[in-house]
């Protein structure tokens, strides 16, 4: 059997299925990230773990291990593997061991268990670097299923879980043309850094319809796909992309205030930025005393954190802190450069992740206050609100649209000003 018919082996055996352009409903988007899509018939590759020296995958049915050059059918629906000399040595009962540099284990259906974990989909397993990469392709909207309950919850309201589900699908795709861990083998992880996903293990009916009922709906904007990032709490007042990151301005992430009224929003000065978030703020859409609101996120609204003058400088890196202050904030209200000076030195921190991480913070919405004692510095505090980055949906306020009635495509249209919905594929 050559390789082209062991591969297309493989995909009858993993019930592959393929996405397809839908050309009744959209006219096709001249978009590099959806062609990247497409040409994969649907399917990415996620990392379930790298440089591992063993693993054990467990399929439904019978598996087969499946690599470029040779098959082999198993009589067992577990199959160990195990890094040896470079390559990957796979084993079942009464077999001789097979090996290969890359494999994959298929079985009847199309879910799979790994590290107590169950996944839908297929494993790749990769030899490099000192061991095992286990790698589950997965098709787009049989991911966002794992997604949907690590990213927004479980308990959301079903036009939120809609939303969200678009939002994600859209980012994804954005991505797929340089995906963030190409070099590595995969398109991406499965933690913050790309979207975080949890497999089967905490899916829902309301998420599957969720999923269901979007499929292949994306956010386009200037004839391509928004990269629809999303946020937990935005505090509320949504940024724009290029307040937190370098590059010009993204069509469709535009800030806004998150409220009835919406509007862009101008927190610019230092004053407008301190009023802002000394107002209670009840006609925020991410008020924490809307009715159903997540226990752990109603500390994000409005926080502050208090570093003494010795923490604050140690954590910069110039000694003892001696000063601070913003010198660029934008009409998010979001910092983008933040000054501090110190006993050994000073420096500007720019981008608000840098910021962020820096002094602890929960997000770039801040104003500070100092306390100085005998003509010194002793204190500062951060004043602030919201958590994350604040660019697009934000998970609670689009929780509370939905609760107060609000469909999808409002919660969309009120988070992305400018992008539209289209569907643009089929199964």
């Amino acid at each position: 059997m050559n390789r082209r018919d062991l591969l297309k082996r493989g995909m009858l055996l993993l019930g592959a299925s393929a996405l397809s352009l839908d050309r009744s409903a959209a006219q096709r988007l001249a978009s590099p990230r959806l062609d990247a899509l497409l040409a994969r018939h649907g399917w990415i590759k996620l990392t379930l773990g790298g440089s591992v020296r063993e693993a054990t995958v467990t399929v439904n049915g019978q598996a087969t291990i499946i690599a470029d050059t040779a098959s082999s059918d198993c009589a067992t629906n577990a199959v160990e593997l195990i890094y040896s000399n470079g390559a990957i040595e796979a084993r079942v009962p009464g077999k001789a061991p097979f090996l290969a540099q890359s494999l994959m284990v298929a079985g009847a259906g199309n879910t799979f268990a790994y590290k107590g974990r169950q996944y839908r989909g297929r494993v790749q397993a990769v030899a490099g670097g000192g061991g095992i990469t286990v790698i589950n392709e997965v098709m787009i909207d049989d991911w966002l299923k794992g997604v949907l309950p690590a990213e927004i919850g479980s308990d959301s309201p079903l036009e939120a879980l809609k939303a969200q589900a678009i939002a994600a699908r859209s980012e994804a795709i954005f991505r797929l043309s340089h995906p963030p861990h190409k070099s590595e083998g995969y398109d991406f992880c499965t933690g913050e850094h790309c979207q975080a996903y949890k497999g089967i293990s905490e899916e829902t009916a309301a998420i599957r319809q969720a999923c269901d009922a979007t499929l292949g709906y994306v956010l386009v904007a200037q004839d391509d796909v928004v990269n629809a990032v999303y946020h937990n709490v935005c505090g509320g007042a949504t940024a724009a992309a290029e307040d937190v990151w370098d590059g010009d301005p993204e069509p469709g992430l535009r800030p806004v205030f998150d409220t009835l009224r919406g509007g862009s929003p101008n927190l610019q000065s230092e004053a407008a930025a301190g009023a802002f978030l000394e107002a209670e703020g009840r006609d925020c859409f991410c008020y924490p005393g809307n009715p159903g609101y997540a226990e752990y996120a109603k500390k994000y609204f409005r926080w502050t954190r208090t570093l003494d003058a010795g923490a604050a400088g140690r954590a910069a890196g110039v000694g003892t802190l001696t000063d601070i202050r913003v010198i660029e904030r934008r009409p998010s209200g979001r910092v983008r450069r933040l000054q501090v000076v110190g006993t050994s030195g000073q420096k500007v921190i720019e981008k608000e992740l840098p910021i962020r991480r820096m002094f602890d913070l929960w997000s770039g919405l801040f104003v500070i206050k100092v306390e100085n004692a005998g003509g010194r510095l002793n204190s500062v505090t951060f004043i602030g609100g919201g958590n994350g980055h604040g660019v697009g949906l934000c998970q609670h306020g689009a929780r509370e649209i939905a609760r107060r009635g609000g469909t999808f495509d409002q919660i969309l249209g009120h988070y992305y000003p400018g992008a539209t919905l289209r569907k643009v594929y089929r199964p």
